[in-house]
């Protein structure tokens, strides 16, 4: 076996133990994003409880160093037709005009 595919394969070992942290864990609580640059693109942070109760929080990231904030793809996307109706975006305050 190559370097290379020891390390390939080292690499693979440290994330499956790095992730299966989360096994069994239960989101809690979505807590908000840190401050960001613009419309809050901070970390997401979640607070999870573990079977055994301990709570903690995590930070989503788009990469290891914690350069910003990252994205989870998650299977619904939100509808947002009464926050701008009630904050007159997206063309609502157009609409009532008429």
């Amino acid at each position: 076996m190559s370097t290379r595919e020891q390390y390939n394969k080292r690499a693979k070992q440290y994330w499956q133990r790095y992730y299966s942290q989360l096994e069994g864990a239960r989101i809690d609580k979505y807590l908000g994003n840190t401050e960001g640059d613009e419309y809050d693109e901070g970390f997401p942070t979640l607070l999870l409880t573990y079977p055994d109760g301990q709570c903690y929080t995590i930070q989503v990231s788009c990469d290891p160093e914690g350069n910003g904030g990252g994205f989870l793809f998650l299977p619904f996307e939100p509808v947002m037709d009464d926050y701008d109706k009630a904050h007159k975006l997206n063309n609502y305050a157009d609409k009532e005009q008429q």
